[in-house]
């Protein structure tokens, strides 16, 4: 039942996505895995993180691809003023991590972007599915 509710998310999620012509690039993929990568120090390879989650490399770049491409459907309208993202390191600097001021934006931008995404997926995702035809044979 869990796998077949995954994988109705996940077709739903790609048709929307088709829909609004937001495309996710292996490129794009191999960039947050370097994020991630980075943020675990040199003391964790993603092999070893992996074989801790009991995935595989494939299902983690799925998990990935979707991830951003929900995050691209849910910011393509969200417009960041730099007054924005100065508020928000001003606000939140103790939490940030980056150590340049170029570092710091990025990470800022990045964080108000998922808060904009965490706050409406999970209405926005409701709605998906509301208005999806979806017929289960078990």
């Amino acid at each position: 039942q869990q796998t077949l509710e995954g994988m109705i998310s996940e077709a739903l999620i790609a048709q929307e996505a088709q829909k609004a012509g937001v495309a996710i690039s292996q490129a794009d993929v191999d960039a947050k895995v370097a994020e991630i990568v980075k943020g675990l120090g040199g003391n964790v390879s993603i092999d070893d993180l992996l074989k801790y989650q009991g995935m595989t490399k494939a299902d983690f770049e799925n998990q990935l691809k979707l991830q951003l491409t929900v995050e691209k459907v849910l910011s393509r309208d969200l417009t960041i003023m730099e007054t924005d993202i100065d508020n928000f390191i001003a606000t939140n600097r103790a939490t940030l991590t980056a150590t340049t001021e170029a570092e710091l934006k990025a990470e800022a931008r990045q964080q108000i972007v998922s808060q904009h995404v965490s706050e409406k997926l999970q209405t926005w995702f409701a709605e998906l599915k509301a208005k999806a035809k979806i017929l289960r044979f078990l």
